[in-house]
């Protein structure tokens, strides 16, 4: 099971489960409860009560982070950020100032993407902009190849978006855009109209 992420603003303060289980980190930094069940037959079930408990701080919430620009500009696969249509786009939203540049990226792709409710299937950006439609994932790479077709490093990020205390739902799971404006990474939520949402609220 992945943990929430130990990030400047959100520290994972204790972690506790129903069973024995193991903490460690993958090649990439992300944190993991490991569970391990000796025997387990088929079409059996078991539950397991997993907690984590998180010091979120609200004041100052920019996560400061240097990084090589270069590493969150590059294409990869879903954010297509030279693709033609992406390019042509990216161009029409262009503004000298960055933060500008990047507040009409997320008000055209909140304003011109419909919301297809959950999709199974992720499909990218570029087939986001060809039907103009989408789910939370959709909206969350189409921001950041516009973005990175405009310079601007971006990242999709995926968790939940909570007030306090929550007790996740599979359903409730959540994809967001993250900008990197001003030396730091800033929450972009063009799905549910949030312009650099409080980062406290994103787990």
């Amino acid at each position: 099971c992945y943990l929430p992420a130990h990030l400047p603003g959100q520290a994972v303060q204790e972690v506790q489960a129903s069973m024995p289980h193991k903490l460690h980190s993958d090649a990439l930094g992300h944190r993991i409860l490991e569970l391990s069940f000796d025997q387990f037959p088929a079409l059996a079930q078991k539950t397991v009560t997993l907690g984590a408990s998180l010091q979120l701080t609200e004041a100052g919430a920019e996560l400061r982070e240097s990084i090589r620009a270069a590493d969150w500009l590059d294409p990869e696969r879903y954010i297509e950020s030279d693709a033609p249509e992406i390019i042509a786009l990216a161009g029409q939203l262009k503004r000298p100032d960055r933060r500008d540049c990047a507040r009409a990226i997320f008000e055209w792709v909140r304003d011109n993407i419909a919301y297809a409710g959950y999709v199974a299937e992720d499909v990218g950006a570029l087939r986001a902009l060809q039907s103009r439609r989408g789910d939370c994932t959709e909206y969350a790479d189409l921001v950041a190849a516009l973005a990175r077709a405009n310079g601007i490093p971006a990242r999709m990020v995926g968790g939940y978006v909570t007030d306090r205390d929550i007790a996740p739902r599979p359903q409730d799971y959540h994809n967001w855009t993250e900008l990197y404006l001003d030396g730091a990474w800033h929450v972009v939520d063009a799905q549910k109209g949030n312009w650099l949402a409080p980062r406290w609220q994103y787990i």
